[in-house]
């Protein structure tokens, strides 16, 4: 019964990000941030983040493990980080680390 509803889960996440592939501004600033490291490869000053840090403090350590993850489509896009393709890329990454988390959090607490 778990990994149905792992399935589902996952495949939730997939319709969501397929069906809506843009970005919410809640979004935005980890997206960017993914972006830069995976155009870059390493902080330096042309991350939007260090140009425009706002009034919210932001951390690298989110986006710099969904960048690890998403490494390999970016390879898959030619080494390209623009265009509609990675952006959904990076968000089912995204997605399905979080309905993993979930899985193994429902197997810790004895949910599923």
């Amino acid at each position: 019964m778990a990994k149905g509803l792992d399935y589902v889960f996952a495949a939730t996440v997939a319709l969501s990000v397929f069906w809506a592939p843009y970005t919410k501004v809640e979004e935005s600033f980890s997206m960017q941030a993914v972006h830069d490291i995976l155009k870059w490869g390493q902080i330096n000053s042309n991350f939007d983040h260090l140009a425009f840090p706002g009034v919210v403090p932001r951390s690298f350590i989110g986006p710099l493990f969904v960048s690890a993850l998403a490494y390999p489509a970016k390879l898959l896009n030619g080494g390209a980080v623009e265009g509609i393709w990675m952006q959904i890329a990076v968000r089912l990454v995204l997605g399905w680390t979080v309905a993993w988390a979930n899985s193994r959090l429902g197997s810790a607490v004895g949910f599923f």
